[in-house]
């Protein structure tokens, strides 16, 4: 914005008016020396719970007062921010300097130059399908969409008979005829929460055509 920046100015006065010329001005009184001193920035603190992204993460913090030209248009001034984390926690970032073309008109505040932040668990979004095929063919693959987690993460796809415990899935890849079911999940940690997907699937039986010979059985004893 183009404000006057806070450092020292001289102001000259002069006379106007239609009886300006019966008088003068004193020497010692024609100018005078003033300064703009800093405006001490304010502080505000916000977006302090976070949810884990896989990048370093600050809180946002803005400049409460920031002033306005004419225009309306705001000075460019903000906090240099410090502290930032990834993985999930309570961590202390720090307000530490100003920056903007407008910062040298602002004056750092001397309280609530730190805050606590959080970054919480990610809740990813999962799903998983799988084709039918037949007895004999090949086998179909999986496709696991897995989002909200950071790139090269992976599920764990397990299978198991349609309608039998839990406890009996595997990663093996079924391949006999009948009816199953495929799981496809993410197993909770440090910056995640578990999530599961599931989807039934069909390997069909494969259809025989059965050759009889010709012609009439002679009966033997």
């Amino acid at each position: 914005a183009s404000n006057p920046t806070a450092e020292p100015y001289t102001a000259t006065a002069t006379l106007n008016g239609t009886a300006k010329d019966n008088y003068v001005i004193a020497t010692a009184s024609e100018t005078h020396s003033f300064t703009i001193t800093q405006l001490d920035a304010e502080i505000e603190w916000k977006y302090t719970s976070l949810t884990y992204n896989g990048q370093v993460q600050t809180p946002i913090v803005y400049v409460k007062n920031k002033c306005s030209n004419d225009d309306d248009v705001k000075d460019d001034v903000s906090f240099v921010i410090t502290g930032g984390a990834e993985d999930v926690g309570v961590y202390t970032a720090t307000a530490e300097s100003l920056t903007g073309e407008d910062a040298s008109n602002y004056k750092m505040p001397t309280e609530d130059l730190t805050h606590l932040y959080s970054i919480n668990k990610a809740k990813a979004e999962i799903s998983v399908s799988i084709d039918d095929w037949t007895y004999g063919e090949a086998a179909k693959s999986p496709v696991v969409e897995l989002t909200g987690v950071k790139e090269g993460t992976v599920a764990t796809v397990e299978y198991k008979v349609y309608g039998a415990k839990n406890s009996t899935y595997t990663t093996t890849q079924p391949t006999k005829a009948g009816i199953y079911n495929i799981r496809a999940s993410l197993n909770g940690n440090y910056n995640y929460e578990t999530v599961t997907a599931e989807d039934s699937f069909t390997i069909e039986a494969k259809e025989v055509t059965l050759t009889w010979p010709d012609g009439d059985i002679e009966f033997t004893s």
